[in-house]
């Protein structure tokens, strides 16, 4: 009897066991337990790709925002490009001026200084039928320059650098450098 007994508390576990067996597996591959598995994984995959997909828009908009910052600094280089090669041009010009007045070259295009209650001599160049403004502009910028140079001579010789004369007087450090040195060939 002991050995009936043993057999049916066997069979009794055995069968207990495979129930509560059979009861998970059922449940763990269940199809809406497996279909609700998928839909986690898929939700979990969703919010990995969103947090990378901010992460890279975080990343290109910082990018943007250099290239921004850039492109605005490149364009006032530019201006400030623009505006030493019009300096550059613009001094070109008066070198050569400069180049003609020291070598004595073009005299009859220098107006002589009118001092006070003295009338301005009549020019015979081709300038005689341009109007009378255009020649009031010319002399104007002829003395204009003359004083210029005045200026930067006076100050070279209280022994200030060129580049603070050229500072002082609104010209280019090239200019008065130039003026300086013409001036010393002369004297």
């Amino acid at each position: 009897m002991t050995v009936v007994l043993g057999l049916a508390l066997n069979v009794l576990v055995l069968a207990v066991g495979f129930v509560y067996l059979h009861t998970k597996l059922q449940r763990k591959f269940h199809p809406d337990a497996v279909l609700g598995e998928i839909k986690r994984e898929v939700n979990s995959i969703i919010v990995e790709l969103n947090q990378t997909t901010d992460r890279n828009i975080g990343l290109i908009e910082e990018r943007i925002a250099s290239l921004n910052a850039f492109s605005e600094k490149v364009d006032k280089r530019l201006a400030v490009l623009r505006r030493e090669w019009e300096q550059y041009d613009t001094g070109t010009r008066v070198y050569t001026e400069l180049k003609q007045y020291a070598a004595g070259g073009d005299r009859a295009r220098r107006t002589p200084s009118v001092k006070s209650g003295e009338t301005e001599p009549h020019n015979t160049d081709s300038r005689a039928g341009e109007s009378g403004e255009q020649i009031g502009a010319a002399h104007e910028a002829q003395q204009n320059r003359d004083h210029i140079r005045e200026q930067v001579v006076s100050l070279h010789r209280k022994g200030i650098a060129p580049n603070i004369i050229a500072s002082r007087v609104g010209s280019t450090l090239g200019e008065v450098e130039l003026i300086i040195a013409l001036h010393a060939e002369r004297g």
